[in-house]
């Protein structure tokens, strides 16, 4: 994935911001190929909907637009990270993932 973040860091991040463990790697990689091939057959509005289907969330393809003009900036991404309370840089998820191993091992 772009912006130095893995798949495996986004769906611990999910996870955190969830609070249970409800994505793995799997869902997310099908998410992820679902949601290219509806911006792919249907642009970006198919996109949103898709992300609505898949979210159960009602928001507006408005909403939508403002979060994806503002995850396309670098500075961007990092406010809604630090916003939802996910790690602020790449050395804080291998950091939290490393203490959860170690805390499984005991």
């Amino acid at each position: 994935m772009s912006n130095g973040f893995s798949e495996r860091d986004f769906v611990d991040w999910i996870n955190r911001v969830a609070g249970s463990p409800v994505m793995d790697e799997r869902k997310f990689e099908n998410i992820m190929r679902g949601a290219n091939r509806a911006m792919r057959e249907n642009g970006v509005d198919g996109l949103f909907e898709f992300l609505r289907k898949v979210t159960g969330a009602p928001v507006s393809n408005e909403f939508l637009r403002d979060v994806m003009n503002q995850l396309s900036r670098p500075e961007g991404l990092q406010k809604m990270i630090r916003e939802l309370g996910g790690p602020q840089t790449l050395t804080d998820v291998n950091a939290s993932s490393a203490s959860k191993k170690k805390r499984k091992k005991r």
